[in-house]
Order: C-alpha cells, then structure tokens, then sequence
C-alpha cells in the first residue's frame, strides 16, 4: 500500500519534470500538470499544497463556528454574576486578557482566564464587571455581558476561509501556472543548464 502510493508520488513528479530538456518550458510544466488524473494530482506537490490549504480552511471554519455557537449558549444559558478583574495577561503585538475572580451561585470562587474576543476594551485591575459564565464549565465559559456577539476575530477568520478556500481550488486546477511557480522553475532550470554547460 505504502510502496504504491510512493511510486504513484514519483510517477507524477516525473510526469511534472519532464520536458526532455534541461531548461524545460513552462507551457510543459503546464500542460503535464493538466494532464495528470486525480489520484496522480493527489500525490503531486501541487496536490499536496491544495488539500493542506482546504484542511487549514476546515480547521479554522470547524473553530469559529464552535465559538460562535459557545457565545451565544452563554448569551442565552448564562448565568449572571458580578466578576473583578485580578490580574491582566500582557501579550506583545496582542490585547491583553483580563483573569477574572467570581462566585458562582452555588457559592464556589472562581478564577478564569477570558478570551480578549469575549471581553469589551481594555482590561483593567480591580475593574468589575457583569459576566455570564457556563455552569458546566464556570472556568472556561466566561462572557463579559458588555462584549459584543460577533467578534472581529470571527470576521478574520472569516476572512481567511474565504481565502483559502478558493486558494486550494486555484492551486488543484491551476498547479504550476498558479502565481506563475512554472515560469519559476523554468528560470531555475535554465539556470541550472547554464552552470552545468559552464
């Protein structure tokens, strides 16, 4: 199984880089790619790229999604409680995230660590605010119930299916002529004739 799969991978390696001459052209490149089946593109670079590029994108959609549904169960299960700010988790290049101490309504203290997504502005020490936390999960299900239902980090993740959605699709049906990659390696392989002729 394993050897069969390696020979199809050098087959359709063979099949990309085999314009019979050292400097091979890019319509070569191009038109074999084309040529290749499914099961060959599969184990193709190109292939390769365009799968990682659509699991990424089933990754990311799978994580917003199960927020997104985790803040709106808390907007609509949550139970309200009044929460002070103990400590702040300073991030470079990121907002800083508030940790929070509460008492749940059965009278256990919690401490939670929130999600800069689920918080609204600056986190400050001592601050209090109204929370709506999971009783299912108090430490990890916190809301601030001033923070905002859609978040910017669901519009960027969003934003980045959208990309890499039609970026695997491009990369599966275009291969080497995609963001001109052909004409890359044709450059490379005139390159390297002229270094082996020398």
């Amino acid at each position: 199984m394993g050897r069969g799969k390696t020979a199809r991978r050098k087959r359709s390696r063979r099949q990309l880089h085999q314009p019979g001459t050292l400097d091979g052209s890019a319509s070569s490149d191009s038109s074999s790619y084309s040529q290749l089946s499914t099961r060959d593109r599969l184990s193709s670079m190109h292939g390769d790229i365009a799968i990682l590029l659509m699991v990424a994108a089933v990754v990311v959609a799978i994580a917003t999604v199960d927020d997104y549904r985790g803040l709106r169960r808390l907007q609509e299960h949550g139970i309200p409680a009044t929460a002070t700010v103990v400590d702040v988790h300073y991030r470079k290049n990121f907002p800083n995230e508030p940790e929070v101490r509460f008492t749940t309504r059965d009278g256990v203290a919690i401490e939670a660590r929130v999600g800069v997504h689920r918080w609204d502005g600056p986190p400050e020490i001592d601050d209090s605010r109204q929370v709506l936390y999971d009783p299912l999960d108090p430490v990890g299900g916190v809301l601030d119930r001033r923070a905002k239902f859609v978040h910017a980090t669901h519009w960027l993740s969003a934003a980045v299916v959208l990309l890499l959605v039609p970026l695997a699709i491009a990369t599966w049906r275009l291969g080497p002529r995609l963001f001109g990659w052909s004409r890359m390696e044709s450059w490379r392989r005139r390159r390297m004739g002229r270094r082996l002729a020398s």
